[in-house]
């Protein structure tokens, strides 16, 4: 078997079909041809790549240099010359310099250093070879890291650009612009293993074309401009994917992927404007590969929905006939779709009809295969022979803009008062939700938290288990925020959800029921039997089997436990049986199957150690740890989405600051969590004040008595201590050098660690 065509599960991405090289090829042609049009812009970046030629010698020079005298130093301080040069500046730029300036001023045996650096900057004989040169570097690399520096990301960028200097046909640079187009392109996602990544990357690139420069070029307009468009390649991906004749399943799975790609990739570039068209914030839906559980998808769509209504929004929909620039009614509740059948066939704007497929109850077949086959739209058709021509981010900010008053008359109708001031005090009767709606509801929950919708769906598949789990790590990680927007996913109806805040004072009385005190008419002190929030919600989920509750417990691990739960412990385990309760022996109590429990337990509290193998065994627990688990990287992709690299710095520095304080205190349990710092303001002064007055009381709690590890997580000093190995001021003073022509972050933007 080729080395090529081996599994995911072996480390490697099984090599694609020729069909679907050949999409690829289309697809990527098809952007070349774009950028090829754009004179300007084409004629300048093929004289970057003039200067990325005309500089390799020197370079070269310097890494012979190296091999025969061994002298790091020279080396060194030669390449910080060479980077300033003209023609050099994105090596400068893209973190080369900066991963050599962290490596040789970290690296505690400098002679080792020197050895993997001339074996890892020579170009490769072969494919494998290259692999374990990157892998090698990337060894030594985790081995002297301290929080994100030296980023092991940034190893294939240095040693790839110093094998195109050296060999510019065979080993295309692993430039971010061209990884990033590769998966758009593609629809893969590269495996996480580094030199394995660089393998799929060249394989990949060597499948569109046997022009590196000219990948390169594209990869890098389209990066800067990013363009939306459409073209007839997708189409025919549609095509395929309804082909299941000609094609296997994994076939069309790779091109349902391919196809769901182009949807995120068009909804994230266009929410904005579509958002600013309807005058709402909107949210961008995209599908699943599959139309069903072993039936891969053969469209592609994209939706910039509304908040307030589930699927309500407006969407761009691409079938083997055409493209659909349509308001899309959503699946609201039962009987949506009857509601808004008179509205729509009433609907007279110009170039604009009802679509549907072959089951729509209403409307044009155009093939639209929607929720349960029948979904119907309304907006504007465009065939195959009109797609060349067609500008698709104008056409679906002009067809928005035409159809507001449509889409705000639905979704009036959808959520009374949501366009118009509410009449009265009454809340509208919460709707009853039907699967396809709470699957988009998951969707767009993890797209709001910036976290993998696996993670939501263990959750809730933990949830069906045993009804219960338990969110634990330290304070500021979330816990609370998730499990309140879960339980809003779960039971939108706001009566059908409850929160609790444990304490040490909470009682069986306080949570479940007991007697208390109250006055008479005649001012008489009596005591009546109350019931507790848990009571409360219990007989509500009684009376509502078809529903879902859910309740949150904050802070469990706060309140004596056994005091609180007494024999409630027991129907935790055993849902479907009763138990006789404290203050109404004559009665039995179960709990129902339809309440679900979300806790929430703050691991820097020593209470934990009061939370007994009993009511470990009764719940499912979940890690939110700021390094590890779902809430890995999440500060990351907060600020990547909300500030870009500018802010870089902060979670770059609260990294490290969580590996320090992992070391210290011989654990993650005391790490600190991204809520501290998802912040709108994160310049520096902003950061100072955070850590003053939230994150210096904590270091002064958790090293209570010890003035010098007090001292050491002083702003200041973690500061300074971050900028030492950032290597943030070699980054400012290239940038003084070079006189402003490369453009830095504050502590150097050029430095995310590429996971």
């Amino acid at each position: 078997m080729p080395e090529s065509a081996l599994t995911p599960g072996e480390g490697r991405i099984a090599a694609p079909s020729a069909d679907e090289v050949a999409f690829r090829r289309r697809w990527y042609e098809a952007h070349r041809d774009r950028h090829f049009l754009d004179r300007e812009h084409h004629e300048k970046a093929k004289g970057l790549q003039g200067g990325f030629t005309a500089s390799a010698p020197e370079a070269l020079e310097l890494l012979a240099g190296l091999r025969r005298t061994g002298d790091l130093r020279t080396f060194h301080e030669g390449m910080k010359v060479w980077a300033r040069e003209p023609g050099t500046l994105d090596f400068n730029g893209h973190s080369g310099q900066m991963m050599l300036n962290q490596l040789v001023k970290h690296s505690d045996d400098l002679q080792q250093l020197t050895g993997l650096l001339v074996e890892s900057l020579t170009a490769p004989a072969s494919d494998d070879e290259a692999v374990a040169k990157i892998q090698a570097l990337v060894d030594h690399v985790e081995n002297i890291q301290v929080g994100v520096h030296p980023a092991p990301g940034h190893v294939p960028f240095l040693v790839t650009y110093f094998w195109g200097l050296a060999d510019r046909e065979r080993w295309p640079v692993i430039w971010a612009s061209g990884r990033e187009f590769i998966e758009f392109l593609t629809g893969e996602s590269y495996p996480p293993d580094l030199g394995e990544r660089y393998r799929v990357f060249l394989e990949r690139v060597r499948e569109l074309t046997t022009d590196h420069d000219e990948f390169e070029i594209t990869a890098g307009w389209w990066d800067n401009t990013r363009p939306v468009f459409v073209d007839e390649v997708l189409l025919d991906r549609a095509a395929f994917g309804h082909d299941s004749d000609s094609s296997s399943s994994g076939e069309r799975l790779v091109n349902a992927q391919a196809m769901g790609k182009v949807a995120g990739y068009w909804g994230s570039q266009l929410v904005d404007e579509v958002s600013a068209a309807l005058g709402r914030s909107l949210k961008v839906g995209r599908p699943s590969p599959y139309w069903s559980d072993d039936h891969p998808r053969g469209d592609l769509w994209v939706d910039w929905r509304t908040k307030e209504a589930s699927g309500l929004g407006m969407r761009a929909w691409v079938n083997q006939q055409g493209l659909a620039v349509v308001l899309r009614p959503g699946e609201v509740r039962k009987g949506w779709w009857e509601e808004v059948t008179p509205i729509l066939e009433s609907a007279d704007y110009p170039n604009c009809r009802v679509l549907g497929g072959a089951s729509s109850q209403i409307g044009e077949d155009v093939g639209i295969y929607g929720a349960h086959g029948a979904e119907f739209v309304y907006g504007r058709w465009f065939d195959r022979k009109e797609l060349a021509e067609l500008d698709l981010a104008e056409a679906v900010v002009e067809v928005s803009t035409q159809l507001r008053p449509l889409f705000e008359k639905l979704l009036d109708l959808a959520v009374p008062g949501s366009v118009a001031p509410p009449v009265g005090n009454q809340d509208p009767p919460p709707p009853p939700l039907g699967p396809v709606v709470e699957k988009e509801l998951i969707e767009d929950l993890a797209d709001e938290l910036l976290i993998d919708r696996s993670f939501l769906d263990d959750v809730i598949a933990l949830l069906e288990d045993k009804g219960q789990v338990i969110f634990y790590g330290p304070p500021g990680t979330g816990k609370t925020y998730l499990a309140r927007k879960l339980a809003e996913a779960l039971a939108p109806d706001p009566t059908r959800r409850a929160l609790v805040q444990f304490h040490p004072s909470s009682s069986y009385e306080d949570f479940f029921e007991g007697y208390r005190p109250e006055a008479d008419d005649g001012g008489e002190m009596t005591y009546r039997l109350t019931p507790g929030p848990l009571a409360l919600m219990a007989a509500q989920a009684a009376d509502a089997p078809g529903w879902r509750h859910v309740m949150i417990i904050d802070e469990v691990n706060r309140a004596n436990l056994p005091k609180v739960l007494g024999e409630l412990l027991f129907l935790l385990e055993y849902r479907g049986e009763s138990v006789r309760t404290l203050y109404r022996p004559e009665h039995a109590f179960q709990l129902p199957q339809n309440l679900w429990f979300i806790g929430t337990m703050n691991t820097a509290d020593r209470s934990i150690a009061l939370v007994d193998a009993a009511l470990r065994r009764r719940f499912h627990f979940v890690p939110f740890f700021p390094n590890y688990g779902p809430m890995e990287g999440l500060l990351k992709r907060w600020i990547e989405r909300h500030h870009g690299e500018d802010a870089a710095w902060v979670w770059e520095l609260v990294a490290q600051v969580n590996d320090e304080l992992e070391r210290e205190l011989g654990g993650p349990h005391l790490q600190l969590g991204p809520s501290h710092f998802m912040k709108r303001d994160l310049d520096e002064e902003s950061v100072r004040r955070i850590w003053k007055y939230n994150i210096e009381p904590f270091m002064e709690d958790q090293f209570f008595g010890d003035r010098q590890q007090i001292d050491d997580f002083r702003f200041d000093a973690v500061y300074h201590r971050y900028r030492e190995w950032s290597g943030a001021d070699e980054v400012a003073e290239m940038a003084t050098a070079t006189e402003g022509d490369t453009e830095v972050g504050p502590a150097g933007a050029d430095l995310l660690a590429d996971e």
